[in-house]
């Protein structure tokens, strides 16, 4: 990011109804997403300037990385968000898309770009079996839990609870995204995640972020 200057950049909030096109934080805007915006590159110079992962995460991705990608592989990074994001659609949230949306769009980009391996981020089962079902063994996918969701509760009181237990998911999902940041490219839905991977990474070859409008 040596052609951003950090000192001259001035810091907006696309939120903030009083705005003016500002951006004072990293959300799900457009100009976050395209990894060539000036703004993309801003938050990313920030990014990798400031957030630096503990020696124990940093280790759990090193090993996580090793033991699912070997030297040559050229691996896509697929983020696929279900369970209650898509069952109950929170107001002005992004939509979603649909599974098979998503393996569409991975059909055309092994064709084209020759990926021959998937890490698929996704914290839902259904979606998971989905993609499995259609790639086979060149799924791969770090230990982060999946979850069968009948749309009775929220994903947050399904999973184990105490304290340990959220840090453990905790660092499961940290795993995850990190293993995005390392594909040669990514596809992902417009969420929060999808901005923070974008951010925390150095660059993908390819990116596609689907734009489907916000929930009502």
């Amino acid at each position: 990011m040596k052609d951003v200057d950090l000192s001259s950049v001035e810091i907006f909030d696309t939120r903030d109804p009083n705005r003016n096109g500002q951006l004072k934080m990293p959300w799900w805007d457009w100009e976050c997403l395209d990894q060539n915006s000036v703004t993309c590159k801003m938050w990313r110079a920030y990014a990798h300037r400031y957030i630096r992962d503990s020696d124990k995460a940093l280790s759990l991705i090193d090993t996580t990385y090793n033991r699912l990608v070997k030297p040559g592989d050229k691996v896509l990074g697929i983020q696929c968000r279900g369970t209650d994001y898509t069952k109950h659609k929170p107001h002005a949230h992004p939509v979603q898309p649909s599974p098979e949306m998503v393996i569409e769009k991975a059909e055309q980009l092994i064709k084209t770009h020759g990926y021959n391996k998937i890490f698929l981020a996704t914290e839902d089962g259904i979606v998971f079996r989905k993609f499995k079902d259609k790639f086979g063994d060149i799924i791969i996918a770090s230990d982060e839990s999946h979850v069968d969701y009948d749309g009775t509760s929220w994903v947050n009181n399904i999973l184990p609870q105490g304290e340990q237990a959220k840090l453990d998911h905790g660092m499961a999902y940290l795993i995850s995204m990190a293993m995005l940041t390392r594909c040669s490219a990514f596809v992902a839905g417009r969420t929060s995640g999808s901005v923070g991977v974008m951010l925390l990474s150095t660059g993908f070859e390819y990116s596609y972020i689907f734009d489907l409008g916000f929930y009502d």
